[in-house]
């Protein structure tokens, strides 16, 4: 078991830039209800909540030109 910040260290590899600032976004949108991931289990819950979330925080920051942290959990979840 990893915790949720650690692996999105990973997911973000090495990325300097909107990828890097969407990943930890993402954590900090789902972390409250999982703060790990365990990527032992065949569909791990927690690794697909915060790849989508990181893709759809980068997606809506790229649209609107605007830093992925700036994003608030409303304009994320909608």
């Amino acid at each position: 078991m990893q915790a949720i910040a650690e692996y999105a260290d990973e997911v973000a590899g090495g990325d300097t830039g909107g990828w890097r600032a969407a990943a930890p976004r993402a954590v900090q949108l789902i972390e409250h209800r999982h703060p790990t991931v365990d990527l032992s289990h065949r569909l791990p819950l927690t690794q697909i909540l915060l790849q989508t979330g990181a893709l759809i925080t980068y997606g809506l920051a790229a649209r609107d030109g605007v830093d992925p942290g700036a994003l608030s959990p409303l304009a994320v979840s909608a």
